[in-house]
Order: structure tokens, then sequence, then C-alpha cells
């Protein structure tokens, strides 16, 4: 018979996930105290059950993080926090979701065969009648929980895009929306159907206004409007200063290559002007410093689009991101050439001529997940790097994806809105040539060094010691 926790804080809260965190990524054998507390996570004060179902994401993200990646997952402490939680659905609560999810990943692990991890979607659909029978023992295992609707809609979002969102939208409404918080589960959020797409798009003109990418488009001057693709970011003014010099410093490079550079600047306009006109300075003076020729006009070289953010987006971080492909379009129309799509923390580490050269018989090219991220439909088609050509089927793809992104904008949370339009996008296409860029070399990284970038930009230089 468990003893009841009579006293619940924060500190008590977090260590009790962190050692079920640890007893999964570090095999550190669950205390008995630990399996205790998790089994009495429904009693604690109705203040901190939010930062226990926050707490409860992030445990499921580290472990996802690190099944999917290289690290290594013990999977046998589940048993014993499987044991502890199974006997009392109203005791733990938020908890017993939480390991019957993560008991779910690991029974689909278990039948995946070192193919199938390596497998692409064609060769993960034969089984999914298989893996809906094994997420089904799991969910008579523990009965009751609603963690795993998001398994159950992953696996029936690969034929049926309505019943997939039913299935999302109930383990929403039933609590856990505060556990998907971590990258893999966020999608839940903005997982539309079909009809839902068409009822609620806005006129892209209100997301993103053509006009203003047809306006700084015209003010590019020769030789920086000859460009034979165009390389395309969407930032906020934080985010210029950040990693604005990084793309500044290659762009001699970029230039010669015939490559443009195009920023989106999403934001308010005193601070998205001054940045602007800083990078601009920036640029002169580094082609200055270098000994450039017309050092001045060299600020030219990267065509920066100002927009506003509008009032009726839910979460303005996901209208940085997304308007790379609200102005994806309309950049693609004005100049009749083909685009990458890039994330500006991207690194450059070898030269992209080569890279691009792989991509010219393709409408789109984009990197496809296999394996386990398959269970995700907004992690199929990865929205860091895409390639669109300048043809009509490529066009096509685009108007699906602005579409909606305009219909989901208005959510909060929001992330992973583009790659949930990119895999609905793709759903509705047909004749179009994707090339999957999965096993292709990709000149550009997400080096980690970069959350150093930014925790300097939030947090200020650290002192010298």
């Amino acid at each position: 018979m468990l003893k009841p926790v009579t006293h619940w804080n924060l500190r008590r809260l977090k260590a009790t996930y962190e050692e079920v965190e640890a007893a999964l990524l570090k095999n550190q054998p669950p205390s008995p105290a630990t399996l205790e507390r998790l089994a009495r996570v429904g009693h604690m004060p109705d203040p901190l059950r939010e930062r226990a179902a926050t707490e409860s994401g992030r445990v499921v993200g580290h472990v996802l993080a690190a099944t999917l990646g290289r690290g290594k997952v013990h999977w046998d402490a589940l048993t014993p926090l499987v044991e502890v939680v199974r006997p009392n659905p109203q005791d733990s609560g938020l908890a017993r979701d939480m390991i019957a999810y993560l008991a779910g990943i690991r029974a689909i692990r278990r039948y995946m065969s070192a193919e199938m991890t390596r497998g692409s979607e064609t060769f993960f659909r034969p089984h999914v009648p298989a893996l809906r029978d094994v997420v089904g023992r799991v969910d008579r295992w523990l009965p009751g929980t609603r963690a795993l609707k998001i398994l159950k809609a992953g696996l029936v979002s690969l034929d049926d895009r309505s019943a997939a969102r039913s299935l999302y939208a109930e383990a929403l409404e039933e609590g856990w929306n505060g556990m998907a918080s971590s990258i893999f589960d966020l999608g839940a959020h903005t997982y539309l159907s079909g009809p839902e797409v068409w009822s609620r798009r806005r006129n892209p003109e209100e997301a993103l206004p053509s006009e203003a990418v047809r306006q700084a488009l015209a003010r590019r001057r020769p030789p920086y409007d000859r460009a034979w693709i165009n390389l395309v970011w969407s930032v906020d003014p934080g985010f210029l200063r950040i990693y604005g010099p990084m793309w500044f410093n290659i762009a001699p490079y970029l230039l010669n290559e015939g490559i443009g550079m195009i920023m989106v600047v999403a934001g308010p306009q005193g601070p998205r002007g001054l940045a602007i006109d800083e990078a601009r300075d920036l640029i002169a003076r580094s082609a200055r410093f270098r000994n450039l020729p017309d050092a001045d006009a060299y600020a030219d070289a990267v065509t920066f689009v100002e927009v506003e953010v509008p009032s009726w987006v839910g979460e303005t971080k996901t209208y940085y991101a997304s308007a790379r492909y609200l102005a994806a379009l309309p950049i693609l129309e004005a100049t009749g050439k083909p685009i990458l799509i890039a994330d500006v923390d991207q690194t450059l580490r070898d030269p992209l001529v080569p890279f691009l050269k792989k991509l010219k018989d393709a409408d789109i090219a984009i990197p496809q997940s296999r394996g386990l991220a398959l269970m995700w439909p907004w992690r199929r088609n990865m929205a860091g790097t895409g390639y669109f050509a300048a043809t009509e089927a490529s066009r096509g793809i685009l108007k699906r994806v602005r579409d909606y992104v305009t219909a989901g904008l208005v959510e909060d949370p929001s992330w992973t809105l583009d790659q949930n339009a990119l895999a609905f996008a793709l759903e509705e296409a047909s004749g179009v040539n994707v090339l999957d860029l999965y096993d292709t070399p990709r000149p550009l990284h997400q080096d980690k060094v970069r959350t150093i970038f930014e925790k300097t930009w939030r947090d200020g230089p650290a002192t010298p010691p």
C-alpha cells in the first residue's frame, strides 16, 4: 500500500520527473520514493498541475529525441514505472498518461525491424494495421489514458486526415494539450482537416502582402537582380541581428555563384527598420574592410522584405518562421527563378552549387523522414531546407502550403505549422516530382553552438573570469 504524499512543491515535482527521465536515459532505476510520488501526481495542488504537464512533456520530448537520434534509451526502466501507475488510474493522472505514451513508443520500437527504422513512408504503410494492434495492446494494458490517442492518430493520419484530426482534438480536449509541449507533439495543435483548411484559410494578402515582396525586389540593382536562384529566410529583428552577420560574411561567395539572398523581416516597424538599416551598413562596412569595389552598393546584395505581423496571429514566433513560406510564391512569381528556403540558424559548410545542381530536375526537394518519425504527420516532411523550382507543379504546392499556413496561424501554440502545411500540400498533390533529400548530403547544418548565440542575445555577454 502506497503512503499518500501530503506535501507537494515545485522542487519535489521536478525531482520526481528528473529521476524518471534519468531512469530512462541514464539507466538509474527510480527510487521507491520517486515511484510513490509518481503514483500520487494526481493529488498535487492545482497551481502545480500545469507545471506537472510541462514537466511530463519535457520528459517525453527528451526520451523521443534520444529514441529518434543516437542516444540510448533504457526501456527496461519503464517496467517499474508502468507497474506503479497501472493500478492507480485516478491517482497517477498526468504521470499515467506520460508512462502510457512512452510504453506505446517502446512497443512500436520493439515491433519495428532495422529495415523499418530506415524505411520511408512507402515502406512504413503496409505495417500500419500491425502497429495499430501494438498500440491497442498497450491501451488494454493501461486503459483510460488519453495519451495513446496521439499515437493512434498518427497511424490513422496515413490514410484518413479527418479521422486523425478528430483523434488529435479528443486528446487535446481531454488534457494531453498540457503535455504536448515537446517539439514532437506540438504539431497536434495545428493538424487540420481539409474542410477546416478551406473554410479557415485567409486571403494570403492579409498574411503577407505580395506588394511588399515586389517592392523589395524592384529595388535590387544590377548585378544583384540577376541571380539564377534565391536563398530565402524569414526572421524577426532579433534573429536578424543574431544570424544575419554570418550570412552577410559569406555574401561574396554567394554572389559569385549567382545566388541571391532574400530575408523576410517580420516585426514592428521601428525595431525592424532599425535592424535592416544597421544590417545594410554592416554589409557595406564589411565590403570596405575587404577592399571590395563599390562597397556602398554592395549592401544591395541582400534583399530585405519588410512585413508586419498580422494582429490575428496567435503565436508570433510561428509567423517569423512561416513568413518565408508565405513569401515563397510571390518571390517565385516575381523572379521566375527557383528558390531555396532555409533556416537562418543553419551554417553553410560546403559550396551550395554542387548541391543545387542535384535538384535541377525536381519540382520540389525536401528532407523526408524515416522510421519512427513517420508517426507524426508534422515530421514526415521537414521544413528547414526546401527547394522549389519555377514550375507550375511547385507553385501548386506553395499555394496549398500558403492556404494551410493562413488557416493555422491563428492558433496558439502553433509551432511546426509549416511542416504540417507541407504534409497537407503533398497529400493533396499529384504529378509533382518530389526529390527526397534524406540521403542527400546537404551543405547546410544546424550547429549546436547556435544555442550559445541565442543565449548571449537574450542574457547578454558573460562576465570574463
